[in-house]
């Protein structure tokens, strides 16, 4: 295994002897500041909206193509970054070990560097301001593409799910495929590496602060919500886990459905709240009179809808006990896949771990609901899930 990790490093190496035909002039105008940038970019790295990670890497590749002269030197530079990497990868220097995306990023950005190279850009980006920007807009956007469809092939999600969700990504890409731009654009202007990398890092620095100081205001509101769905735990009306459990299974189960970005967030809030509502049952004249299931979701989204972010959630919530269809009808179009999911999700999490059940046994009840209680491609989208996860290994 070790050994064919070393595979995209040889092929790498090369790229860059067949590639840099003037080893001496290319190191002499800052190849080796290239492959610290490339080995030292996995530290700078900042979690997108999508969940996806993005570093330092976009910024050096989106500069590479303006340093040097021709595509086969731009390709040859980025190429030595990523023998850096490689070798970065196998120090303590840098912890989590990413290969995949190493090789990913430095394809992706010698994708982008040719075409910036081949289309002329260079030529035209004095001359002709709009051509130049839509052409690199036109690479970078390619860069993203390609990213999204490796990650497609590479998972268990599919190249569609991948492109849909990059969609979010590109505020942040863009941001720092423009910093490097920038970077580029100052070295051409001066000659000067002090000033270019000065200059470059204003709005790398602004946007790497930026998108963490929201990544992290989002994990602490995502904390939050997972602190409100256990209260009905701790208050001893719901299982221990169960909130958590269901929204990791439904976030899941919703890749595979090929939910779009905002459906699965939605998704995964709803997943996490569905009970709140129990925390009325503390009331003894809710008791003594009686509830039923539309009681229950209906206490929930109205707790959830409280606060207008989590609206979206609430009207999933307000609708996830209705069963698929019924008897000799149709589906209830008033129930989105999300809700059905939900609904999944919760089910085989409560046969599972209230009943008892083995995992195959609990998907069993399940599919014997299907059509009706349960939309069938949900159930089988529960399955997939449990399949990829060797959920059933033991059953």
């Amino acid at each position: 295994m070790r050994l064919l990790r070393l595979v995209p490093v040889l092929l790498a190496t090369l790229i860059a002897m067949t590639t840099l035909q003037n080893l001496a002039a290319v190191v002499g105008i800052g190849l080796g500041v290239f492959s610290i940038g490339f080995a030292l970019s996995p530290l700078f790295e900042v979690k997108a909206s999508s969940g996806h990670r993005f570093n330092l890497t976009f910024l050096v590749g989106a500069a590479v193509p303006f340093f040097f002269s021709g595509w086969r030197a731009a390709v040859g530079a980025l190429a030595v970054g990523y023998i850096a990497v490689s070798v970065a990868r196998w120090t303590p220097l840098v912890k989590n070990v990413d290969l995949s995306g190493d090789l990913r990023r430095f394809l992706g950005a010698a994708v982008y560097g040719a075409v910036l190279q081949l289309t002329g850009f260079f030529e035209i980006f004095t001359g002709a301001g709009q051509l130049a920007i839509a052409t690199f807009s036109v690479a970078g956007a390619l860069w993203m593409s390609f990213d999204a469809v490796w990650r497609g092939f590479e998972r268990d999600s599919s190249v569609g799910y991948e492109l849909r969700h990059g969609y979010g990504d590109v505020p942040l890409v863009f941001s720092l495929l423009a910093a490097g731009a920038v970077l580029g654009i100052v070295w051409l202007a001066t000659e000067t590496w002090w000033v270019a990398l000065a200059v470059g890092a204003i709005p790398f620095f602004m946007t790497f602060s930026s998108f963490r100081r929201f990544d992290a205001a989002r994990g602490t509101y995502e904390q939050t919500i997972l602190a409100l769905a256990k209260i009905p735990e701790v208050a001893g009306l719901s299982f221990h886990g169960h909130a958590e459990r269901t929204a990791d299974l439904a976030s899941d189960m919703g890749v595979r459905l090929h939910l779009g970005p905002e459906e699965l967030r939605n998704l995964r809030f709803a997943a996490l709240m569905h009970d709140i509502g129990r925390i009325t049952l503390n009331e003894p004249s809710i008791v003594d009179r009686g509830y039923t299931s539309a009681d229950l979701t209906g206490w929930s989204a109205e707790i959830i809808a409280e606060a207008a972010y989590l609206e979206p959630a609430a009207d999933v919530v307000r609708v996830h006990h209705r069963p698929y269809r019924s008897p000799g009808g149709k589906a209830d179009e008033e129930v989105p896949v999300t809700a059905r999911t939900v609904r999944v999700a919760a089910e085989f999490d409560r046969l599972a771990k209230e009943d008892l059940l083995s995992p195959l046994e609990a998907l069993e009840v399940l599919h014997r609901g299907a059509a009706y209680d349960f939309d069938p491609e949900v159930v089988a989208s529960l399955r997939s899930s449990l399949e990829a996860s060797r959920g059933l290994a033991s059953s």
